[in-house]
């Protein structure tokens, strides 16, 4: 199965996904589960030592070794199908509560909250290959990158200029190309609202190049040129933009600073 925030291959069981560290939300459900069914097999398991204890013979031992053997069986095929068995559950539900779901869209796509929209969708496992949702598959798709890369890009103004910001910033230099393949109307059948697609993500876009001029200092030329970039050379690119812009304003607040001090 993939993280939903990185894309990273994660196993059921992982509590974090060991790409990005963020929380498996399915994990946490699963671990819950096999908890209980561990307990539920504990005192299974006790009830026939003490069944056991009163009586003897190899049929008794039979009943035992029966008992034993169901309760294993199950607690595999909780295992083995405890993933599917929630998606399915959640692929019901947004099929169900399809018109509920949409407005709840809509009413995100009217404000330009496509983070929200993202978050919501995976939250519901609203995907575009359910027919209800055919018309937005393209802006969930775009909005999901989207939301990966506004992630990477806000981590790394956390600690200012280190090399855990700069991987957050090459991270997101390498989401980008993610995003403008989704973009790509080609990748999506006839089904797709065009006109409402084309407006959620140019709004997007206009988020993204607003982001990367503000926080890695690019001009609307640089930002462009970016485009067409392999992933290591924006990589590269990014980090020295974000590098130059964050080492002037240091400069500026020791500046600041001395003229304070001198100024008392």
């Amino acid at each position: 199965m993939k993280c939903k925030y990185c894309g990273g291959n994660i196993g059921l069981e992982d509590r974090v996904c060991p790409h990005c560290g963020r929380i498996n939300e399915l994990a946490q459900q699963h671990i819950q589960d096999m908890r209980q069914y561990s307990e539920e097999f504990a005192e299974t398991k006790e009830g026939v030592y003490q069944t056991t204890r009163r009586y003897t013979g190899v049929a008794v031992r039979a009943v035992v070794l029966a008992a034993l053997l169901a309760a294993v069986f199950v607690m595999w095929f909780l295992t083995e199908n405890a993933y599917s068995l929630a998606r399915d559950a959640k692929e019901r539900d947004a099929e169900k509560n399809a018109a509920v779901y949409i407005q709840k869209m809509e009413d995100m796509l009217a404000v330009g909250d496509y983070r929200g929209l993202a978050n919501f969708a995976e939250a519901h496992y609203i995907h575009d290959w359910l027919e209800e949702y055919e018309a937005y598959a393209q802006i969930i798709g775009a909005s999901q990158m989207y939301t990966r890369a506004v992630q990477y890009l806000m981590s790394s103004q956390i600690d200012g200029l280190d090399e855990l910001t700069l991987n957050e910033v090459g991270y997101f230099a390498t989401t980008l190309p993610d995003f403008y393949r989704q973009t790509d109307p080609e990748r999506f059948g006839s089904g797709v609202d065009r006109e409402k697609t084309d407006r959620a993500i140019a709004g997007m876009q206009e988020n993204l190049n607003a982001l990367m001029k503000t926080y890695l200092g690019l001009t609307d030329e640089e930002i462009k040129e970016q485009e067409t970039m392999t992933d290591a050379r924006r990589t590269v690119f990014f980090q020295d933009k974000y590098e130059a812009l964050h080492s002037g304003r240091d400069h500026e607040d020791a500046a600041a600073g001395e003229d304070e001090s001198g100024e008392q």
